[in-house]
């Protein structure tokens, strides 16, 4: 316990908090950082990539709602990626509204998710939990599950109306 401007709190959460931090912040920089030496790709653009691999050909609205950025964040990175003569991937126009763009991954693009990209990745994120026998990380993911599936607390407004319909039936 520490005793500080709140009164008493559980330090355990907040060191928590900061090792996992710590933990993505240092993950993503060992997984992203080689792909973007071996690829010239930046996490976004393997996002991008991924999003279209998983999902198919997309409009740009929903490439930009699969990814959980602006649409206007989704079409600057396209941009980008169009300028560095990437092959990765097409963009045309949708058959039913030419004002629509479709993006598509190429054959290209998804033998080299395939043969390339994945098979690194995997290898790469394999060797960084390897501290970690088999079963830490089985419990390792049932314990961020836990946490990222818990339910909100229930507002006393909330707890208050459900009384008082209970009282009336």
């Amino acid at each position: 316990m520490h005793e500080g401007r709140l009164g008493k709190t559980e330090l355990s959460a907040p060191e928590l908090f900061l090792s996992l931090l710590a933990l993505a912040d240092k993950s993503r920089h060992v997984i992203y950082e080689k792909r973007e030496h071996l690829y010239g790709l930046s996490e976004g653009n393997i996002n991008f990539l991924m999003a279209l691999y998983r999902n198919g050909p997309l409009h740009l609205i929903e490439l930009a709602k699969v990814m959980g950025v602006k649409k206007s964040t989704a079409s600057v990175m396209i941009k980008r990626m169009m300028t560095k003569e990437c092959s990765l991937f097409t963009i045309s126009s949708d058959n039913r509204d030419a004002r629509l763009k479709v993006l598509k991954l190429t054959q290209e693009g998804s033998n080299f998710i395939k043969q390339t990209l994945l098979p690194g990745l995997y290898e790469d994120i394999t060797r960084f939990y390897s501290p970690l026998k088999l079963n830490e990380q089985e419990k390792f993911i049932s314990l961020i599950d836990r946490v990222l599936n818990q339910k909100k607390p229930e507002s006393a407004v909330n707890r208050h109306l459900k009384k008082s319909s209970d009282l009336k039936s």
